[in-house]
C-alpha cells in the first residue's frame, strides 16, 4: 500500500497530507510494516506532512526536483497492471561534472595513465583539440538486487582522473517494459538523453 501511495505522490496524483492521513488510519487498524513511518494526524500543521515522508523515504524531493531532469520513460508498474509513460528523474553527465570541476579544480589536470594513454590519444575529442587537456569520461551499468525478487540497474559516470563515481539514472527491472523489446523501450529514452549530454561535454558546450 505504501509503495502505491509513495507513486501516486511523486507523480502529483496524491498530497503528502493525503499519504500521510491514509498511512495514519491505517496503522490505527492495525497495519503493520512501513505505514507507521509515514502516518501523521490529519490535524498536523501542513508543512509537517511532506517533512514527514522525506524523512522516512530519506530523499528530499524539493531539493532533488530543483536539481534534477525528468524524463517520460515506457514503464510497467503493477500498480497501472499495463505499460504507462512515467516520469524518471535524472542527473545529467555534464553537470555533474561541472560540479565536481567547481569543487575541485585539480579535476581538469589530465595525467596519461598506461592503461588508457593509446584509446584517450587517438579519440577524436582529443585530435580535435591538441591544445587543450581533455577529461577522459566513462558510463558503466551495474545490477543491484534489493529483493528476492527484484533488482536495479544503475546508470554511473565518472571522470577517469579522479573516479569519483556518479549515479545519474535508476531503472527498476520490474518496471521495465515488457513489450517484447527486453526493455529496451524504457532504456532508450534515458540514453537518448544521456548522449545528448555528452555531446555537449566533448563539444565544449554547457546548454
Amino acid at each position: 500500500m505504501v509503495e502505491f501511495l509513495l507513486v501516486e505522490l511523486y507523480h502529483n496524483k496524491l498530497s503528502a497530507r493525503t499519504l500521510c492521513t491514509v498511512c495514519h488510519w491505517a496503522s490505527k487498524a492495525g497495519a503493520l510494516g512501513a505505514v507507521a513511518n509515514f502516518a501523521l494526524s490529519p490535524d498536523s500543521p501542513s508543512g509537517h506532512f511532506q517533512r514527514k515522508i522525506d524523512a522516512a523515504t530519506g530523499v528530499c524531493m524539493s531539493a532533488e526536483k530543483a536539481r534534477m531532469y525528468s524524463v517520460p520513460v515506457p514503464q510497467y508498474s503493477k500498480c497501472d497492471a499495463y505499460r504507462t509513460n512515467h516520469d524518471m528523474v535524472i542527473q545529467l553527465p555534464h553537470e555533474v561534472l561541472h560540479d565536481e570541476i567547481k569543487n575541485n579544480p585539480q579535476a581538469t589536470e589530465v595525467e596519461l595513465e598506461p592503461e588508457w594513454t593509446e584509446a584517450y590519444e587517438t579519440h577524436p575529442v582529443v585530435q580535435s583539440h591538441p591544445d587543450r587537456g581533455v577529461v577522459p569520461y566513462a558510463m558503466y551499468l551495474d545490477g543491484i538486487s534489493f529483493t528476492k525478487t527484484d533488482s536495479l540497474l544503475g546508470v554511473f559516470v565518472y571522470s577517469l582522473i579522479t573516479l569519483t563515481r556518479h549515479l545519474v539514472a535508476v531503472f527498476r527491472k520490474s518496471h521495465l517494459c515488457r513489450c517484447g523489446c527486453k526493455g529496451w523501450c524504457s532504456l532508450y529514452p534515458v540514453f537518448r538523453v544521456l548522449r545528448w549530454s555528452f555531446e555537449c561535454l566533448a563539444a565544449g558546450f554547457f546548454p
